[in-house]
């Protein structure tokens, strides 16, 4: 009976060791189970603060930018009150060219819509509107009534000159292109972001039912939180730059849910994942230890090591992920440098250090649409490329550059004295030359060397592009350093602006008539051209000063139609008058070919006052080529179809001439002043004016040259045989009554 005591003692005293043992390896296991959860919660709780950042970051970046590029394009709008509905839907037509809307509309502030495909949009009547209307810029997802594509919505007001709001400019995206900015796939976990604003509207979501949350849902009306959720939540998305990180059960499941305040319209973005796939980790744990608890706790521990190993490469691959949608929001993928978006980031950050001097230099290539028509878009993307890693190599570790848009870009150039400075901008204007030898680029530079390093990248920027502009259109690269004379310029083209409608409704335009005169023995009169002047307060004022400005904005739109007009007018009345009309060109801006209407609005004008199209000559510069030489071919023959006759001012001043004469129905060339400037002693230049002239012969064409200023100029023409010409040495621009008195021989009474 002892042996078997003994064997029950042994066999109890087995039992109670396994089982304390088993104790134990549930207890470690336990323990273990516990520092993996709460590692994994913090980890996950970590990672997802940071995806709520990121995101919230892609959402200011995706709205911010489209509401600037809308505060750009209203402007060209800002007299939208005194257009015509066609001059409106042109204006919308040429901002929709720019590409950066594929639909855009103008809503006045009674309601009426200009659209381009004529349908109007429902949002009129909407609460979205008024707010635009009440001064906000306003972002919207639209619902749609039937299974329509679903949009997203951006309004900013639209202010005249005295600044009061006249009405909205918008435009829309899918719903799939914009969600695609912000919503982010990793592996089998699926992350979801929508955005709400103040009062906890859901405002945009993404598309597909990885979001708990709808578009139009409220997110404390829907039993997800507790009162003192709600209360917190509330709290939290009415202070800036708030973040907060909660559980939610849902219909569909526990979710882990983060929070972050945006900078933009009072809104918030919401970034949910599922609990599950962190929990899942945990499940393995605990089901593993439930199986092999029996099992050594060495085992247990490479088991975990395992599972820890497992989910560390998950969370690599979400990392990876992130990395790859940071690479392509701040990575530009035709030179693979900075884009903007990171060059406004690193701008601040180089310019905490107050012992180095630091310049913004902005610059681009002159009439880079050439280089684009000879090579392709590919072939002007290489030579951008080119360019930015020229730039590289010539910038140190202390400085940054990026590309804005197409061929413009930004440095940001560290310097001790202003002649490094321009040694620097010199070395690399010479390393362009030295590698791309197919053409000659010719760059625009403008410098704002930085005073005030809190002013923000943009108008750092801002200034460096005014310097730029004043350096346009060189025949070599040249730059220009920033000086507050620039910003008073500026001032000076809003006081022009603030009155150019008044002065155009008073008439304080008035057309002068240049003389043209024939290249012959009796240098008789044989036409004019039409040249505005503007006479404020019985001052002139130069054309130079407000020309540029009215091409900027549009406004040279109307008064080139005036000046045409008023020379209609005048022709008529020396039709009335027994007198045979000269030939008269009218110059058209460039910014005539975004208007398919264009040729027929002249026509119009010229059946309303009874002239017909054959006394007038249309001259339109040759740099016009470059928008578009197609829009060009098919304007030109249309004035032909209508009667006009046709002249290519400034001819020879742009790259392809020849490919122009070679498609284009052309009737003048005009001679640029430029070819003539010093012909008399250079035998290079007569023979390039005796081959214009005679290739102008071969085509059927007539020459005239412009800025004659000296009877030997007006000789040497003569003797190369061009046909006409203006200039100083003939006759200045005068007004109607003097060009009178010298065409017709007209007195003061007003007769012959």
């Amino acid at each position: 009976m002892k042996p078997e005591r003994r064997e029950d003692r042994m066999s109890f005293s087995a039992v109670v060791s396994v089982t304390v043992l088993i104790i134990v390896l549930v207890v470690l296991c336990i323990i273990f189970v516990g520092l993996i959860n709460t590692s994994v919660e913090k980890q996950t709780d970590s990672f997802l603060g940071e995806l709520v950042k990121f995101n919230r970051k892609l959402v200011d970046n995706s709205i911010s930018t489209k509401i600037e590029l809308l505060e750009e394009k209203k402007t060209f709008l800002r007299n939208a009150e005194t257009m015509s509905d066609s001059d409106i839907s042109s204006t919308l037509n040429l901002i929709r060219s720019d590409g950066d809307f594929n639909y855009i509309f103008y809503v006045d502030a009674e309601g009426k819509a200009y659209t381009l495909d004529g349908v109007s949009p429902r949002i009129v009547s909407g609460q979205y509107f008024k707010r635009a209307l009440g001064g906000e810029n306003v972002i919207y997802e639209e619902l749609p009534d039937t299974d329509e594509q679903i949009y997203i919505y951006f309004d900013v007001p639209v202010t005249n000159s005295t600044g009061d709001i006249i009405g909205i400019i918008a435009a829309r995206v899918t719903k799939e292109e914009f969600s695609a900015e912000f919503i982010r796939n990793v592996g089998n976990m699926v992350c979801s972001a929508c955005v709400i604003d103040k009062n906890g509207e859901v405002v945009l979501s993404p598309d597909g039912d990885s979001c708990i949350f709808s578009t139009g849902d409220n997110i404390f009306d829907m039993g997800y939180f507790s009162a003192e959720e709600c209360r917190n939540i509330k709290n939290n998305i009415q202070l800036s730059d708030s973040m907060g990180l909660t559980y939610v059960d849902t219909n569909m499941g526990r979710f882990m849910l983060g929070y972050s305040r945006s900078a933009l319209d009072n809104r918030t973005v919401i970034v949910t994942f599922p609990y599950e796939y962190a929990n899942n980790t945990t499940n393995l744990v605990r089901g593993y230890v439930t199986v092999f608890a029996i099992c050594f706790i060495l085992a247990s521990i490479i088991f975990i090591g395992v599972i820890m190993v497992n989910f560390t490469k998950s969370i690599r691959k979400l990392k990876e992920q992130t990395e790859i949608s940071e690479h392509l929001a701040y990575v530009d993928p035709v030179t693979g440098f900075n884009t903007w978006n990171k060059f406004r980031q690193v701008v601040p950050a180089l310019l905490v250090d107050h012992s180095i001097n630091y310049a913004m230099v902005s610059f681009d290539i002159d009439k880079f649409r050439a280089v684009n028509d000879m090579l392709g878009h590919e072939g002007g993307d290489k030579v951008l490329k080119q360019i930015a890693g020229i730039i590289d190599r010539n910038l140190n570790d202390d400085e940054s550059f990026a590309r804005n848009n197409s061929d413009l870009f930004y440095l940001l150039v560290s310097y001790k004295r202003k002649d490094e400075l321009l040694e620097k901008l010199s070395n690399i204007i010479s390393d362009i030359d030295y590698q791309i030898t197919d053409f000659k680029i010719i760059l625009s530079i403008g410098i704002y060397m930085i005073v005030d390093r809190n002013m923000s990248p943009r108008k750092m920027a801002d200034r460096a592009d005014l310097a730029r502009r004043s350096v346009k259109n060189k025949t070599e690269s040249s730059y220009s350093f920033f000086d507050v004379d620039m910003l008073a310029q500026v001032r000076e083209e809003k006081e022009i602006e603030n009155v150019m409608e008044q002065a155009l409704e008073t008439r304080e335009f008035k057309v002068y008539y240049q003389p043209k005169v024939s290249l012959d023995d009796e240098n008789r009169i044989v036409g004019a051209e039409a040249l505005v002047r503007w006479i404020r307060d019985g001052k002139v004022i130069p054309p130079g000063r407000f020309i540029p400005l009215f091409e900027k904005n549009h406004f040279v739109l109307r008064l080139d139609m005036y000046v045409f007009e008023e020379v209609c007018i005048q022709q008529k009345h020396w039709m009335n008058m027994g007198r045979k009309p000269f030939t008269i060109s009218v110059n058209m801006s460039r910014v005539h070919l975004q208007d398919a209407g264009f040729v027929s609005k002249l026509a119009d004008i010229c059946r309303r006052y009874g002239v017909p199209p054959e006394i007038f000559e249309i001259e339109i510069t040759e740099s016009a080529a470059f928008e578009n030489l197609d829009v060009l071919e098919r304007v030109f023959r249309e004035l032909k179809e209508y009667g006009f006759h046709i002249s290519i001012d400034d001819f020879g001043t742009g790259y392809s001439s020849l490919n122009m004469l070679k498609n284009l129905p052309v009737d003048v060339l005009k001679i640029d002043r430029e070819f003539l400037s010093g012909a008399e002693e250079n035998q290079r230049a007569c023979d390039i004016i005796a081959h214009v002239i005679s290739l102008a012969v071969a085509l059927n064409m007539k020459t005239i040259s412009e800025g004659i200023e000296t009877e030997e100029q007006a000789q040497l023409l003569t003797k190369l045989g061009c046909n006409m010409a203006q200039g100083f040495y003939f006759a200045r621009p005068v007004p109607v009554e003097e060009f009178e008195k010298r065409a017709y021989g007209v007195t003061e009474e007003g007769n012959k």
